[in-house]
């Protein structure tokens, strides 16, 4: 676990006085998890995620306040995105979702306790989260590079931007990395992994790195070269993603 920003402990602390005051005796855990705990937060362009223990299952209504007054704060903070899940038992199976999951194993793993302490229980079953996350290579990912192949669509066109290719890049990487070793790494983790994982690919992941991280010299001189290496990188990152079924 790498030690949340101290700027992300006082947003979840100012959140947590909000929700106390509108919320009296409700949320009785809160848990860093993503790239908070990962190593990988940057002020201005991560979401601060979470998993949130109330002391009963929340009602419809008290439900949509926890949403109310995190969107609050996140207006408040100048649009940081703040985002997690909500949950009474922690060592129950959670409701479906990758999401959900893959948060619940990043907490058993690598979380960290803004209010409380992360039990010794937490559901965490590596089977169901394979099987989550290979049903998001079905459902979002694969969908997602055939829309990014089509050149005229709007996906397509934006695969010769920035924020495109290193989010199709990259996710993909994290989901062969945790695939790979049941384990969860931030993006950039992931990608620096795939590199070596994928040497066919390592001018283009690195190139998603960079993208990323919003700095250095690009490495391909035409975006229309850089989105042919990129769309062969993520289709060698599906392909092996669909190999470990």
């Amino acid at each position: 676990m790498a030690a949340p920003p101290p700027i992300v402990r006082d947003i979840c602390e100012h959140l947590l006085d909000e929700l106390d005051s509108a919320l009296p005796g409700l949320v009785v855990g809160f848990f860093l998890t993503g790239s908070a705990v990962l190593g990988d937060w940057r002020a201005g362009r991560s979401d601060i995620d979470f998993i949130g223990a109330t002391a009963r299952p929340a009602c419809p209504e008290e439900a949509e306040q926890l949403r109310r007054v995190a969107a609050a704060a996140s207006r408040g903070l100048g649009g940081q995105k703040i985002d997690g899940h909500w949950l009474a038992d922690l060592s129950a199976p959670p409701p479906p979702g990758v999401d959900v999951a893959v948060a619940l194993r990043t907490l058993a793993l690598h979380g960290a306790a803004i209010r409380g302490a992360i039990p010794s229980d937490i559901w965490c079953d590596p089977g169901a989260v394979r099987a989550a996350l290979l049903a998001n290579l079905d459902d979002y990912w694969a969908p997602w590079l055939r829309a990014a192949r089509r050149p005229l669509t709007s996906r397509g066109l934006a695969m010769l931007g920035g924020w495109a290719p290193a989010w199709g890049v990259l996710g993909l990487a994290r989901i062969a990395y945790t695939l790979r070793t049941d384990d969860i790494a931030s993006k950039a983790a992931a990608g620096r992994w795939a590199m070596a994982e994928f040497p066919g690919h390592w001018a283009a992941i690195g190139e998603a790195l960079r993208l990323r991280a919003g700095g250095g010299a690009p490495v391909y001189p035409h975006p229309f070269a850089r989105r042919r290496e990129m769309l062969a990188a993520m289709d060698a990152l599906l392909a092996s993603c669909r190999g470990l079924r």
